[in-house]
């Protein structure tokens, strides 16, 4: 039975976010950020009417199990900080298994990249870029946050010369470690067949690709603040996973915020009520305005 409703909250929580977009108002610009593989990678980018002032960001990335999902899929937590202040940005990237990884982690720094060297254009505080991502795209923003500062995923894509790096992270029901989840319970049959084709090999292998692969392997004393969060309930991505990531950030000294929800699902549409999106905003709030900054007043 927990197998057929978590199924329910994937499918719940795909209309849900669908519906939000749709009937949202809010106006986008579709922009090209990188060419990959001889394909143009597109974002949609939501700007607030900030009265001028540069607007932190936020760069969310979709889950879907790398092969699936896109950029018009946002959960509604992360699309009502348009109305706060912040710009969002929700980017594609390639799917597997016809692109491996790292392309993925190619992109989703090419696309940090372009963002920072377009703040201008766009009214960006390129000092405050923050990531939110879930599932899949949870595994790309912990990978993004744990490698900040390391040059081993930029890849070459354009543009260069620009920093990748973010200034937190929000990750919901993502992965940290492939190597780690047939030990501790990991039941989800299919997730073991996308977490294969995405490193191009067996996961249970646990071979080099495997390892480059794990957000753990790159914490540093760059990793930015985290904010985490997983359900009790979650039979496609095991919660040990999450708290995999929490006790790794901790014993490097990195400043992590771990909620466990005993009774959710994968992707459960309950992540976006406001007793949990408001402790992530304030989470957000005090990185992006740290500095004695006051939040924009919105018209």
């Amino acid at each position: 039975m927990k197998y057929i409703l978590n199924v329910c909250s994937i499918l719940a929580n795909l209309f849900n976010c669908l519906f939000t977009v749709l009937f949202s108002g809010l106006k986008f610009k579709r922009l090209v950020y990188t060419i990959s593989h001889g394909k143009r990678r597109k974002l949609d980018l939501y700007l607030p009417d900030n009265n001028g002032q540069p607007s932190p960001l936020i760069i969310f990335f979709h889950g879907g199990g790398w092969m699936s999902g896109g950029r018009k899929i946002i959960e509604p937590g992360v699309l009502r900080q348009v109305k706060r202040g912040y710009a969002v940005a929700s980017v594609s990237y390639s799917f597997s298994p016809w692109k491996k990884w790292p392309t993925q982690a190619h992109e989703m720094k090419a696309a940090v990249r372009w963002l920072r060297a377009n703040a201008g254009e766009y009214n960006l505080d390129s000092e405050f870029f923050l990531v939110w991502g879930v599932s899949a795209g949870a595994h790309l923003v912990n990978v993004l946050g744990c490698s900040n500062g390391s040059e081993n995923l930029e890849g070459n894509l354009e543009p260069k010369d620009v920093s990748s790096e973010v200034q937190g992270v929000i990750s919901w029901y993502g992965f940290s470690d492939f190597s780690q989840m047939g030990k501790n319970g990991f039941i989800a049959f299919l997730t073991n067949i996308a977490t294969s084709l995405l490193v191009g090999e067996r996961i249970k292998k646990n071979t080099k690709k495997t390892q480059n692969a794990n957000p753990i392997n790159y914490i540093n004393q760059k990793t930015p603040p985290f904010f985490i969060m997983h359900g009790g309930k979650d039979t496609v991505v095991n919660i040990h996973q999450s708290e995999l990531l929490h006790a790794a950030l901790q014993k490097q000294g990195i400043q992590s915020t771990y909620t466990r929800i005993p009774n959710y699902f994968h992707a459960d549409v309950r992540f976006n009520q406001d007793v949990h999106i408001k402790k992530i905003e304030t989470f957000m709030d005090n990185i992006a305005f740290a500095e004695n900054k006051k939040m924009p007043s919105i018209h």
